[in-house]
């Protein structure tokens, strides 16, 4: 199924959630289930195009708008406040971690180049204390990959695995991981075992940058020659969507 821009935008805006995240509660069902979790930002519409991400949203528990622009269209649309909230430092993953770690919940990360995950982990056990059950590089040739790191993450005792495979990529391991019959919270977060991975960068943001929502500009000046071509190229699916929805003056 091959989707216009201006539908997916509309679909995406209505996936999204309007309630902060109930992280206790995660982990409180999390003993008889997966809860899943993952994030969509104004990339996402261009990744929704062949249709494959937006099936697997739709059997995702919670779903958030990363970034403002997608937070504030969605709000606009659908006439109620949706919140910006990312897995990063400055937003959800403490509360995430803290709980895991208090729970004394394994931790499983799955993401980034070899080394990344483990040098991650030693940042999270310093910062919150959190106990690695698994760690796995984000690069898979196979299904038949994908299955055996699935085994090995469900046979560690993780309780909280945390996904960063790029936008598509990490939603379908989650789901795999779902059906695979493991329980525990699920979790996306991009590109943040990298910014962890340099040990210092468990808050991404300063205060202030994140305060006054100059998280876009902050990126660019710091990784220029990775999100200068998401800005201005990626993002273009994203851009004309928008601008033909606020021109029409729709309603997700």
């Amino acid at each position: 199924m091959i989707l216009n821009d201006v539908p997916a935008l509309r679909l995406i805006a209505e996936r999204l959630e309007t309630c902060p995240p109930d992280v206790a509660g995660w982990f409180d069902a999390a003993p008889a289930r997966c809860v899943s979790v993952t994030f969509c930002n104004p990339l996402s519409v261009r990744i929704a195009r062949d249709g494959r991400l937006l099936d697997d949203l739709a059997g995702f528990d919670h779903v958030y708008a990363d970034g403002m622009l997608l937070a504030s269209l969605a709000s606009r649309l659908r006439g109620v406040a949706v919140p910006r909230i990312s897995f990063d430092g400055n937003s959800l993953a403490p509360a995430v971690l803290r709980e895991a770690a208090a729970r004394d919940a394994g931790m499983a990360l799955v993401g980034g180049r070899e080394g990344v995950a483990g040098c991650a982990a030693i940042t999270l056990a310093r910062e919150f204390g959190n106990r690695l059950a698994y760690a796995r590089h984000g690069y898979f040739t196979s299904s038949q990959e994908i299955a055996s790191a699935i085994a090995a993450l469900r046979a560690s005792g993780a309780g909280l695995a945390v996904v960063g495979m790029g936008g598509g990529e990490q939603e379908r391991f989650i789901r795999a991981l779902r059906d695979s019959g493991w329980h525990g919270v699920a979790i996306s977060c991009g590109g943040y075992l990298d910014q962890l991975a340099g040990g210092d960068r468990v808050r991404y943001y300063p205060r202030w940058v994140n305060a006054l929502n100059l998280r876009a500009p902050w990126r660019v000046l710091h990784e220029p020659g990775r999100l200068l071509p998401r800005y201005l190229r990626d993002y273009q699916p994203f851009y004309r969507a928008a601008l033909q929805l606020l021109w029409r003056g729709e309603r997700a």
